[in-house]
């Protein structure tokens, strides 16, 4: 078989027909739920200006330099494919800040890039939920959106034990860092992101934390002071000095909180600290407990000073993202995947009668709710139910000269082969019965 000359760009995905329904469905479930929250959806351009990112990532510059798609426009602007929708949504939040009424509820479904290796659940384009909550101080905003979260894998079909989330406190691991640990400022920042990496690579991020201390502070044992921290998974057994603080009895609260509303399948785990160094207080992620998949899911966390940091009034912020490729290779792994119900009621065979003849009778039936293919072309009628079949279409409609004049239509079942003569007021009916 010839190979086609052109096949999509590495990373990103052709849909056809049954895979753009499949999508189509997950994003639609998706949606029902932030909306029976009460959020509503929001779009934004797919280029912002280059500088949207690195006014966010200023401590990470590794994801403006290697991973965002940016170029300069005819006029000279710098100008990135979005990797993520948290930067836009900041933006529109500051044009419009005194306008708007608080707290806000928002979510978007958008299609990002980010040029990385692609693998299995991380490609270079993907669409994205988000779901952010503006104006909410108190614990209650992240209450809510890990709620929200479960109510997603629940409409799904998960179970709770086939994930888990993983939360922690950025403040509570920088207390830790800088006080238990003696780090400076520069040397915890630089530790954030060796945490966040921990697990992909223990030993270079080992290397990596040895070189950023002191000979004093090796000395004291901090790399294994730390190491040991991050085997905790309990906040109790935090020591002593880390649980004197706030962010440790608001991490421990909302942990009681989730668990008393019946989301038990939470736990802390102090590896979880986000990439992105907008993050101001709990951050928290989602992973499969399948052996096959065990990755993150989602993740997200406080933010309140990005909005402020786009030019607009200080806004306090929770939210999360979920990708459709890891949640599709969730669903999969877990065999919760399935078929979107079919759009096409029947195929309409139309048997040496021209399509304009038939069409008003046709654009009746779909008035009246049903979805019809019309099989126009001049093979035989045994080749169109063929099709039909293959297609996966429920009913055949013969449709003819003799059918036209008569008004009575064969409307024969596939499955069963069953043929029935029928009224053309009386068809619909039939088939959605």
């Amino acid at each position: 078989m010839t190979q086609p000359r052109f096949a999509p760009y590495k990373g990103s995905r052709d849909f056809y027909p049954p895979d753009k329904r499949r999508l189509d469905q997950l994003l639609a479930t998706v949606a029902s739920v932030a909306e029976s929250y009460g959020y509503e959806p929001y779009e934004a351009p797919l280029l912002e200006p280059l500088d949207l990112y690195r006014l966010k990532s200023q401590n990470s510059p590794e994801i403006v330099d290697n991973q965002l798609y940016s170029f300069a426009d005819k006029s000279g602007r710098q100008l990135a494919i979005r990797p993520e929708m948290t930067p836009s949504a900041a933006r529109m939040v500051a044009a419009r800040q005194a306008g708007l009424s608080y707290p806000l509820r928002w979510y978007s479904w958008p299609r990002l890039w980010r040029y990385e290796q692609p693998q299995r659940g991380r490609l270079r384009e993907h669409f994205q939920f988000n779901a952010d909550l503006f104006g909410e101080e108190g614990l209650a905003a992240e209450f809510e959106l890990i709620c929200l979260a479960a109510a997603i894998f629940d409409r799904l079909g998960a179970k709770p034990q086939t994930y888990r989330f993983d939360l922690s406190s950025r403040p509570l691991m920088g207390e830790f860092l800088s006080d238990c640990l003696g780090l400076k400022s520069d040397q915890a920042e630089a530790a954030f992101g060796l945490i966040d990496r921990w697990d992909k690579d223990p030993a270079a991020c080992r290397q990596k934390l040895e070189d950023l201390l002191t000979v004093e502070q090796l000395r004291a044992g901090v790399v294994e002071r730390l190491e040991s921290l991050l085997e905790i998974n309990d906040l109790d057994d935090l020591p002593a000095q880390a649980q004197t603080s706030q962010s440790f009895a608001d991490l421990k609260r909302l942990l009681a909180d989730l668990a008393a509303a019946g989301i038990e399948n939470c736990r802390f785990n102090p590896k979880i600290v986000r990439g992105f160094d907008y993050y101001t207080g709990i951050v928290f992620e989602a992973f499969d407990c399948h052996p096959d998949n065990n990755r993150s899911l989602l993740g997200g966390g406080r933010y309140d000073r990005l909005v402020e940091s786009v030019g607009g009034q200080p806004c306090p912020t929770v939210g999360f993202g979920l990708g459709d490729a890891t949640l599709a290779n969730f669903l999969d792994s877990h065999g919760l995947t399935s078929d979107p119900p079919k759009t096409v009621d029947a195929l309409v065979a139309l048997v040496d009668l021209p399509y304009a003849s038939a069409q008003p009778t046709i654009e009746a039936w779909r008035r009246a709710g049903l979805g019809l293919v019309v099989e126009m072309s001049d093979r035989r009628l045994g080749k169109k139910i063929a099709l039909a079949d293959k297609r996966g279409i429920p009913f055949v409609i013969v449709f003819g000269a003799d059918e036209l004049a008569s008004g009575k239509f064969v409307c024969r079942r596939l499955d069963s082969g069953q043929e029935v003569s029928l009224a053309a007021a009386d068809l619909p009916g039939h088939l959605k019965g």
